[in-house]
């Protein structure tokens, strides 16, 4: 055995590392759980939930939607399946969710509807996007989302 194959031998078991979105997901909640006591004073602004979130995470997740959109929505999704907290869950639909609309709303919306059917908790996330700067479909169809 050469030392090449033993050291990739010895890197095998870091298949089982879990999923970057897994990660990444349980990063943001754990960087947003913190301002919890200040919910109040930013109730009306969530964007300033996540400015103020100052965890390495929150920023990878923000820029992954410019990036990798595709990647970015997984972690949108795993947040939404990972949590029941309404805080968090805002500020998810606040931030991944109406960036990932607002680039290319046709696609994701699709694509936000079918997974509403498997996890009903992302219509509380979708409720505190902002669709104004959406076209009246993709607006009428966020609507319909959460309220169904």
């Amino acid at each position: 055995m050469t030392k090449s194959t033993r050291f990739r031998t010895a890197l095998q078991p870091c298949e089982t590392i879990r999923d970057p979105a897994d990660v990444l997901a349980r990063g943001w909640i754990a960087a947003l759980r913190p301002l919890e006591p200040i919910r109040g004073e930013m109730a009306g602004d969530l964007h300033s939930a996540v400015e103020t979130a100052d965890d390495w995470t929150v920023e990878t997740v923000i820029k992954l939607g410019a990036a990798a959109p595709d990647k970015a929505y997984d972690v949108g999704m795993r947040i939404v399946e990972l949590t029941d907290d309404a805080w968090i869950l805002a500020n998810v639909g606040v931030s991944v969710f109406e960036n990932l609309l607002h680039r290319d709303a046709v696609y994701f919306i699709g694509r936000l509807a079918a997974d509403a059917q498997r996890v009903p908790r992302l219509r509380e996330a979708l409720a505190h996007v902002g669709g104004q700067r959406l076209d009246k479909a993709a607006r009428t169809r966020l609507c319909a989302l959460t309220r169904a």
